[in-house]
């Protein structure tokens, strides 16, 4: 999946995919699979948002969050690094 592997290259954090129509929703699915695949999981967050995407997803497709809004994404996606800088200062300790 070249979502996953361009957030392995560039270290992204968090991975936003926009879902604007319903056949586009498995890739939420395969991004998660893949992160699982390389073990990036627990490093990464996924946040969704678009037409065709809804808060189900979190527990549909393992996403982390779900933005209903440009800047419901957007404070979403602060919380997630909040959380993904919290997680990471706990495992250097």
């Amino acid at each position: 999946n070249n979502f996953v592997m361009e957030t392995k290259l560039n270290k992204a954090d968090i991975i936003a995919l926009s879902c604007s129509m319903a056949m586009s929703r498995t890739v939420m699915k395969e991004v998660v699979e893949g992160l699982k695949k390389l073990g990036m999981r627990s490093n990464v967050k996924v946040i969704t948002g678009g037409q065709a995407s809804f808060d189900t997803d979190i527990k549909n497709y393992g996403t982390d969050a779900f933005g209903a809004s440009i800047s419901a994404a957007i404070t979403q996606s602060n919380e997630m690094m909040r959380i993904l800088k919290e997680e990471r200062s706990k495992n250097k300790s």
